[in-house]
Order: C-alpha cells, then sequence, then structure tokens
C-alpha cells in the first residue's frame, strides 16, 4: 500500500488564499457559476465596482448576489486548520474591534464576533491531548490486559508511536500485527492524534477514545484435525517396518541349532568349551598327543 505523503503549506498556497488580497481565506465566499473562492470583504467590496467575477469574468446577478455568492464553511475550517495562527489571530481582532463598538452587530453568533476559544476548534502539534488507550475485546472475551489507561500527548503524536508503545510495554515481538481503532475505524500508522481529532470532529469535552487489538496467523488446515506423532510415518516406512510373512518350517528347528553350535564353534579359541558340551566332549590342547587306547 503506498504510504500518505504529507504536504507543506506552500504546496497548497493557490488553493487557500485570495486572489484579490494575497492572503488567506477569511470569511470565504464562493462564486457559484465559477467555483473560484474569496474573502467575504474583498468580494463584497469588488462587485459594487464591477459584478464579475475578478478571476474569469463570469457575470453576476446583482439583484441576487445571496444566491450568486455563497459562504464557504468547508474551505475556511480547511484554511483554518491547516494554518492555525489565522484563526488565533482573527479572533483576537473581533475581539478588539467589538469591544470599541460594543453596539455593532449584536446579532452576530459568537464566532463572528471572535468570542470562541480557539481550542475547540483549531489545534496546533504541540497542544497537549488526552485520551485513553484499551484492549477492543468482544462481548464474550476475557482478559487480564487492564480495561483503559489515560495519556496526554502532543497532538504531533503519530498511531505508529501507539503500536511501539504497546509492543514494548507488553513485551511483544516486532512481528506481531496491532491494530489501533477509533470510533471503530481502523487507523493508518501514518496519522497523528491530531489528524484523527480533525477527522472525527473531536470537541474537547472528554478525552479521545482509543482502541487496540492483536492479530496472530492461523495455520491453514487449523480445522483439519492433526495425527499423533506415533501415526505420521509415511506409508512405505510403515510398510517397510512391518516383518514379512513366511511359512512355517516345523522341521527346521534343529537345523537352525547346528548351524547357530557350528557358527560359535568356528569364533571360539582352541582351549574353549561349547557351552552344553562339557560333558560329552574333551578339548585337546595343541602339541599334546592322544594316549594309545583312548577313545574320544
Amino acid at each position: 500500500m503506498e504510504r500518505a505523503r504529507r504536504l507543506k503549506i506552500r504546496e497548497l498556497g493557490a488553493e487557500l488564499t485570495c486572489y484579490l488580497c494575497n492572503g488567506y481565506f477569511v470569511d470565504a465566499f464562493t462564486v457559484v457559476e465559477c467555483l473560484h473562492s474569496f474573502c467575504k470583504s474583498c468580494i463584497m467590496n469588488h462587485v459594487k465596482k464591477t459584478c464579475a467575477c475578478p478571476r474569469c469574468g463570469t457575470l453576476l446577478n446583482q439583484a441576487r448576489l445571496t444566491v450568486a455568492l455563497r459562504p464557504d464553511q468547508t474551505l475556511q475550517s480547511v484554511v483554518y486548520k491547516l494554518v492555525p495562527r489565522l484563526f488565533n489571530d482573527e479572533m483576537q481582532r473581533r475581539r478588539e474591534f467589538y469591544a470599541h463598538h460594543p453596539q455593532r452587530d449584536r446579532s452576530l453568533s459568537p464566532e463572528r464576533r471572535g468570542d470562541v476559544s480557539s481550542q475547540q476548534f483549531v489545534y496546533t502539534l504541540t497542544d497537549p491531548i488526552s485520551f485513553s488507550l484499551e484492549y477492543y475485546r468482544s462481548v464474550d472475551e476475557e482478559t487480564a490486559l487492564p480495561p483503559k489507561r489515560f495519556f496526554q500527548a502532543p497532538a504531533g503524536l503519530s498511531v505508529g508511536h501507539l503500536r511501539k508503545l504497546l509492543t514494548m510495554k507488553h513485551g511483544l515481538a516486532t512481528s506481531t500485527q496491532i491494530d489501533i481503532l477509533y470510533g471503530g475505524d481502523i487507523l493508518s500508522e501514518e496519522l497523528i492524534i491530531m489528524d484523527v481529532a480533525y477527522m472525527h470532529n473531536w470537541d474537547r469535552t472528554a478525552p479521545m477514545r482509543f482502541f487496540y487489538r492483536y492479530l496472530t496467523k492461523r495455520p491453514a488446515d487449523a480445522s483439519a484435525p492433526v495425527a499423533s506423532p506415533s501415526k505420521r510415518r509415511r506409508p512405505e516406512l510403515a510398510q517397510a517396518a512391518e516383518p514379512e510373512s513366511c511359512p512355517m518350517d516345523t522341521g527346521s528347528g534343529d537345523s537352525d541349532k547346528e548351524n547357530v553350535e557350528n557358527d560359535a564353534r568356528a569364533a571360539a579359541p582352541p582351549d574353549a568349551t561349547l557351552p552344553g558340551a562339557g560333558a560329552a566332549r574333551t578339548t585337546v590342547k595343541p602339541g599334546e598327543a592322544e594316549a594309545p587306547g583312548q577313545s574320544a
């Protein structure tokens, strides 16, 4: 799988800046006909002079500007998240303005008046994020692992760091596959906590809740019964180990006995006495002549 590539803000500069003021969008508005976007104050001042798109010249209906121009909350949210200091500075300017003009625009929303905390919407890589990490268990699964642990780490902490933490904490092998989940979704190791907070619209009212699980590989033939070691012999070896049957010969017992005795006599030293033949045989040492008149 191809790894995600992080883009720098300057690579997206043309998509995040206003054509009229060359600054980042503030209260972005988009022309419905051509989908070109501008700051609200910039486009409103422009249509007072020329009722056309500043970039492509598309004519706008001056009598129906509320239809031809629409606020683009999605684009503005992207700009604030990519440039966090922009949100803070803009909120500060609005608070200072309405502090000097308290009677103006009382019907505006708190965000329009700058009365909203930046911590609720925008995060930076160094912001401390509180989260919990717990084992993802099924309904009937029992485990000795602790149910939940709480952490606080910078928003730039990656999912890959959480996997390394679990590997070291539980003494797992580096080849063990660990899944980190949030909201039921498996997270890629390239994501950071700030990305997950934006993806799931975390609002800081409670710690983020992460889950983890281990995946172990099962053998391909796990369902098949495994034979005991004594039954794993190959058929040809088992057949070779069996004794060959031979016809019974009742008259071969005496001849076998004689053959055994002959072999033992040939291997024994000259002065040895064969077992079982001490009374019937006399051993004659070499060099001694047999006395006349004596029989064996």
